[in-house]
């Protein structure tokens, strides 16, 4: 090929690069077939739970494969610390309000940690947080009590 001919080949494969026209050289790909590991990595990505990550108590919500869910009020509603706040209506602009929370908040996140683990669970969300078309994404409500309740015994 002479010199010009390869010149003009060039300039305008890269034209057609730019506007779309040619996506590949690979004639599968130019064909608008998908290679299967493109495919895999699709159907992986529609295969994945949708997860509000402000709601997450546990875990990663962009790598959960074993997402739960909890009734975080009904939780808080078991430690004792929590009851405090409740029975002498604390609020934010308390001292003791402050004090009991960090701890109610360790003893939900410490009880949340030991039931997901314990059930194979690497996402745990609120109720309402985690949907998984086709999927069912398991309650862990009554294990997180459970394990509140063990953490209170042991104390």
């Amino acid at each position: 090929m002479n010199a010009r001919l390869l010149r003009n080949l060039t300039a305008a494969s890269l034209l057609m690069l730019a506007s779309g026209l040619l996506a590949s050289t690979s004639p599968a790909l130019a064909l608008g077939e998908e290679t299967k590991k493109e495919e895999a990595k699709k159907v992986e990505k529609e295969d994945r739970p949708t997860v509000d990550a402000t709601q997450v108590y546990f875990g990663k919500a962009a790598t959960c494969k074993s997402p739960a869910t909890v009734d975080a009020d009904q939780v808080f509603r078991a430690i004792p610390e929590y009851k405090t706040i409740l029975a002498d209506k604390l609020t934010e602009a308390d001292a003791r309000y402050s004090l009991l929370m960090v701890k109610a908040t360790k003893k939900f996140r410490a009880a949340i940690e030991a039931a997901a683990t314990g059930g194979g669970y690497d996402l745990v969300g609120n109720t309402g947080s985690v949907t998984w078309p086709g999927h069912d994404v398991p309650d862990i409500t009554a294990s997180v009590l459970q394990k509140v309740e063990e953490a209170e015994k042991a104390r």
